[in-house]
């Protein structure tokens, strides 16, 4: 499936935004969560040049699995070292284990029902917890309202990941094509939120 002028200059927005975000979006954190954030809006920038010179057809590379998995987990391990720091170790082993789980069952030449659970709970644990913690910071009062486009990120890129990973694994209940016509948008909606939370909240 072909690229379309309007795809490609989201791809193109979002790559902007990501490359926005990691040379100036988050130089007063410290050390661990500017790593994770790096990583998170790293990924997100290679993702979207990835899409802008191959286009949706991209989607049969192992990239795009890779980085709806990358993405989350960093996003979420650099908002609790940032908030929880006490249970940044925890978070970090629990990313680790969940990049491992979901990078076995891409690999996997036979998909099982336990595979998309497994992507389903990895993805589904990272989404709530990039919602949950800017939601509660601002709920507290410690952030700023605007604080609250982090946790409507967290929403759009753990429904994007759930929707994508059924779509490998269960094709019938949810074909490809389906997530290809709102992923361009999705992504620079979700990177977009993620810019706006950081920078004004």
């Amino acid at each position: 499936m072909q690229s379309t002028k309007l795809d490609r200059i989201l791809f193109l927005g979002t790559s902007l935004l990501a490359a926005y975000q990691v040379t100036t979006g988050i130089d007063k954190l410290s050390p661990g969560p500017i790593l994770a954030f790096t990583i998170a809006f790293g990924m997100l920038l290679l993702t979207s040049l990835f899409f802008l010179i191959f286009g949706l057809d991209g989607f049969s590379s192992p990239i795009p699995g890779v980085s709806s998995t990358v993405i989350p987990l960093s996003m979420g391990l650099g908002l609790v070292l940032q908030h929880l720091p006490k249970y940044g170790i925890h978070y970090l082993v629990y990313t680790v284990i969940g990049l491992i789980l979901v990078l076995l069952t891409r690999s996997t030449r036979y998909q099982l029902p336990v595979h998309t659970i497994t992507v389903a709970v990895v993805h589904g644990i990272a989404g709530f917890t990039i919602c949950i913690i800017p939601s509660a910071i601002v709920i507290l009062g410690r952030m700023q309202l605007w604080y609250i486009f982090v946790a409507i990120g967290g929403a759009l890129i753990g429904l994007g990941g759930i929707f994508f990973s059924m779509s490998r694994f269960e094709p019938k209940k949810l074909p490809l094509n389906v997530n290809l016509h709102f992923f361009p948008a999705l992504l620079f909606l979700m990177t977009l939120c993620y810019v706006l939370g950081f920078h004004f909240g």
